[in-house]
């Protein structure tokens, strides 16, 4: 820099600010400086001007997983997440950090907010770690999360309105003449526990009620696994099984045994996707005998058959909230524990 403010006959402050973009620069001198620099090849040092102004540009995004979990990234919501907040920090001129590992896991000395890596730290997911999420929280203000809200969390979160969301695609669900209600997910999820109660809210409003034996548990601990997928199959076999006892449902005229409904709200799009998978094999029309609700409107919940009515909880606008939240914490602009809360769409489509 010393040597571009001598060959343009300035001071190095005045070449800092007009590589920099500073507006007390005039003009002509600016010009003559991007100049000199453009004929030498000068190039600004990033890491240097970074690590003086104590910055990093980076943003860590972290899916909060065991070791042994495997395939996080082939879920379709956390893909999309991943999508926007990439494109989201790309305009703000940061660089994206991926990462599997807890920043609270003793399998790291120092996590990216202390060792100088990122600026702030993005959490997708909540999974079973809200109270180490609340206690990192508390010790570093750069921290947002992707997940459900819970009044006694003081971590900022940006998330969908769980609740909400599970209200409406119940309500609609009733409106359309479904009585028997099943809610397939894991209510130990903290978004599918909010779900279940928007559920429960919906039927209560209606005069109706969710039995215990109308909660299809599926193992959903922490993020979506390499068993993921086989284990929401195999829970919606389970359920397609107990609905029939032989021959094809015609609106409740076969013989049962177990569950007796006509309409399913699934926690997720993956979950209502295995659930239409098992309802077919098992001879049962989609949404003539059986209703089906999905939560995400990912791009499978679209070409599915049928295609399928869910919940938009608008990932790509949770994407940038994150970011804009997390770079303004870092930067001292917004306060931590600050909330965003999206409200939910109902998107129907032929399964319902």
């Amino acid at each position: 820099m010393a040597d571009i403010a001598r060959m343009a006959g300035v001071s190095v402050s005045t070449v800092s600010r007009a590589l920099s973009g500073g507006a007390s620069v005039a003009a002509i001198t600016r010009i003559r400086i991007l100049q000199v620099a453009e004929a030498t090849g000068y190039n600004v040092n990033e890491s240097a001007r970074n690590l003086r102004h104590r910055r990093t540009s980076a943003v860590e995004v972290i899916i909060p997983a065991e070791p042994e979990t495997r395939r996080v990234l082939h879920d379709p919501v956390i893909a999309d997440m991943l999508d926007s907040i990439a494109d989201a920090l790309s305009k703000r001129h940061h660089d994206l950090l991926l990462s599997k590992t807890p920043p609270w896991s003793t399998e790291i000395p120092y996590n990216s907010i202390i060792s100088g890596r990122a600026d702030g730290i993005i959490l997708i997911g909540q999974g079973p770690w809200r109270r180490d999420i609340r206690d990192f929280a508390r010790q570093h203000n750069a921290v947002a999360v992707w997940g459900g809200h819970f009044p006694e969390d003081d971590y900022t979160v940006v998330g969908s309105d769980n609740v909400e969301g599970g209200r409406l695609a119940t309500a609609h669900l009733i409106a359309r003449g479904r009585r028997r209600i099943v809610f397939f997910g894991d209510p130990d999820h903290p978004e599918e526990g909010l779900r279940l109660a928007g559920c429960r809210q919906a039927l209560g409003e209606a005069g109706l009620s969710l039995p215990e034996t109308h909660v299809i548990r599926t193992a959903s601990d922490g993020p979506p696994s390499e068993d993921t997928g086989g284990q929401l199959h195999a829970a919606a076999d389970q359920l397609a099984r107990g609905c029939l006892t032989r021959g094809h449902l015609t609106r409740g005229r076969a013989a049962r045994s177990g569950p007796d409904f006509d309409g399913v709200v699934a926690a997720s799009d993956m979950a209502a996707l295995a659930v239409l998978a098992a309802l077919g094999t098992a001879g049962l029309s989609v949404p003539d005998d059986v209703a089906v609700t999905g939560y995400g409107d990912v791009a499978a919940a679209r070409t599915a058959q049928p295609p399928l009515t869910t919940i938009d909880q608008h990932i790509r606008e949770g994407g940038r909230r994150l970011v804009q939240t997390v770079l303004d914490m870092a930067a001292g602009i917004t306060p931590s524990a600050t909330h965003h809360i999206l409200p939910p769409d109902l998107i129907v489509r032929q399964s319902t």
